[in-house]
């Protein structure tokens, strides 16, 4: 049979294998070296990856840099290791942003420019504040040719810096910001009032507002997205709010019917701004902010464990990649309770005697507590891949992984997390 179908011209057989999956594919090109070359083909690929991402062709996203089967072997093949193996891994220890093949790392209030994901070499670094008040927490974003950080110090209000890609040099400094999204323009909110500036740090626009919005976010097609409890608001270069239809489940019956509420952000995905929403049970409920409806699935099964943080990312616009840090079922210590025998507690001055067998007269006093069994709770984190409809593309834990204040996806491909130790996903 197998000879039967050999035998069909390239032209049948490539039309076969256009109906194949990702996984069929790779499986198709370990037959022969015929079905190998024809597997290869890239456009076989591109089909296999929108079936797999449940996109139309022309909305996924691919770094030009990028074969489709390359994609999809990063959306399907990935394994975790340590990053540890880097002499500046200390930039690590916060977040890195990429930007035109560059990446920008931060360990404090220091920023360097390096020119691989590797963290090398060194091209460029600046030292932004050196105070008491500063290195709390660093945020980087970059679009529109600039880097944007915001330093958080000990008061409620940090400082956003507006960067040079180039040599890191400083365009524009703004005090007393509580939060900053960057797209073509950067718009930050500042004690209240709502500043609209260029990338090279002029002021476009200001607005005063009465309430300042603790979410701020994402940049879809020049327009920004923010939230203020259960509104979600669109904000033009202008500063034009308008107010988006009301979320279905209002968020507010989210928090309150999950005590537990691990992450609550909004993303950019498949070219449509998004409000994602991941619970203590690992239910994601991701909000479509065009018109306010949701979309909501599981990413844990019931005996997982619990997850108590999360953070989330996206990767090549199309994948979410959510980092669960959660906490295992006990683990019982001991085992059957038993009454332990007179002499697993002599203490001075009872002594057992030479004779074998042969005690004090006195009576041996046990413990009142009985036996205690300790429970151990167990600290696990497992990085997992979303399409925007919701299916698992895969699932793999971080190897004696601690929680993780940041998670960051690279054009190239690259998921890394970082903490007190970093952590990068590969692909092979």
């Amino acid at each position: 049979m197998s000879s039967t179908f050999l035998g069909l011209p390239d032209e049948v057989l490539f039309g076969v294998l256009s109906f194949a999956d990702a996984r069929s594919l790779g499986r198709v090109a370990r037959v022969c070296r015929r079905l190998a070359a024809l597997a290869s083909e890239d456009a076989l690929w591109a089909v296999a990856c929108a079936d797999l991402l449940q996109m139309e062709q022309a909305q996924v996203r691919r770094p030009a840099s990028m074969s489709w089967r390359q994609l999809c072997r990063r959306l399907f093949r990935p394994a975790v290791e340590p990053f540890d193996d880097n002499p500046n891994r200390n930039f690590l220890l916060q977040t890195c942003v990429e930007l035109g093949g560059y990446f920008y790392a931060a360990l404090d209030s220091t920023i360097g420019k390096f020119g691989s994901p590797d963290l090398r070499p060194l091209l460029a670094e600046v030292q932004l504040r050196d105070d008491a008040e500063s290195g709390l927490e660093v945020g980087l974003q970059a679009a529109a040719g600039a880097i944007a950080v915001t330093i958080e110090g000990k008061r409620r209000w940090g400082r956003l810096y507006l960067l040079d890609p180039s040599d890191l040099s400083v365009r524009a400094s703004v005090p007393n910001v509580e939060a900053a999204a960057i797209g073509p323009d950067v718009l930050c909110v500042e004690e209240g009032n709502l500043l609209l500036l260029s990338s090279d740090g002029k002021t476009l626009a200001r607005q005063k507002r009465d309430n300042s919005f603790p979410l701020l976010g994402i940049d879809v097609d020049g327009v920004f997205y923010a939230a203020f409890e259960d509104d979600v608001y669109s904000i033009d270069r202008q500063l034009n709010e308008r107010l988006l239809p009301r979320l279905d489940p209002p968020l507010y019956n989210l928090r309150r019917n999950n005590t537990r509420q691990s992450a609550c952000g909004l993303v950019r995905l498949a070219g449509r701004a998004r409000l994602l929403h991941i619970d203590g049970n690992g239910t994601v409920v991701l909000f479509d902010l065009s018109d306010g409806s949701s979309q909501t699935f599981h990413v844990l099964s019931g005996d997982e464990g619990t997850v108590c943080d999360a953070l989330f990312a996206t990767l090549f616009d199309s994948v979410i990649i959510l980092a669960l840090h959660m906490e295992l079922r006990p683990v019982q210590q001991g085992g059957k309770r038993r009454r332990p025998k007179p002499w697993e507690f002599h203490e001075e001055p009872w002594e057992v005697h030479e004779v074998p067998g042969e005690f004090h007269e006195e009576p041996l006093e046990f413990p009142e507590e009985p036996w205690e069994f300790h429970e151990e709770t167990q600290l696990s984190t497992l990085l997992v891949a979303l399409n925007h409809r919701g299916r698992v593309l895969w699932s793999v834990p971080v190897p004696g992984a601690a929680d993780f204040p940041q998670l960051r996806c690279f054009e190239e491909g690259s998921v890394f997390c970082f903490g007190t130790s970093a952590y990068r996903c590969k692909f092979d």
